[in-house]
């Protein structure tokens, strides 16, 4: 979801009728303080990181039953977590990659090389025609490789 202030009560609504274990948010449309979404959703752990622009910044929430850890990254619009499910390591994080960034594939290379069983909620902004996009750019040339 996008766009938190102007999709709280989209959101409310999600996590009352499904109940999911892991929300991520992405291009969060402004600054948004991290106990506003911490009040939201309450029966979360919130994990937040600030964006390079005014759309930016990345959210996951976690159920607060799951065994969950965050990893310190030292890099804007990326949050993750450790989870442990069924003694397995999953790695669950948040990215956004505004249209003028690069994207973060540094980062994206460390996470999959700490568990196999990496799940990503992102925009990166990349288009591609196999994707139905109407066009290409960089960034969907250098994923669909």
């Amino acid at each position: 979801m996008r766009h938190f202030y102007s999709n709280q009560v989209n959101l409310v609504e999600i996590v009352n009728t499904i109940s999911p274990t892991i929300i991520s948010l992405n291009e969060l449309g402004t600054v948004v303080p991290a106990k506003t979404i911490e009040q939201l959703l309450f029966s979360c752990n919130v994990y937040v990181k600030e964006g390079t622009n005014y759309h930016g910044g990345v959210v996951l929430a976690t159920d607060k039953k799951l065994k969950c850890q965050p990893i310190s990254i030292d890099e804007p619009n990326i949050v993750a977590v450790r989870v442990i499910i069924e003694d397995q390591l999953f790695i669950v994080a948040s990215i956004y990659s505004p249209p003028t960034e690069a994207l973060p594939l540094a980062t994206m290379t460390t996470l999959l090389n700490e568990s196999r069983n990496l799940i990503l909620a992102r925009d990166f902004n990349a288009k591609q025609l196999n994707w139905k996009c109407t066009q290409v750019n960089t960034k969907g040339r250098i994923l669909s490789t």
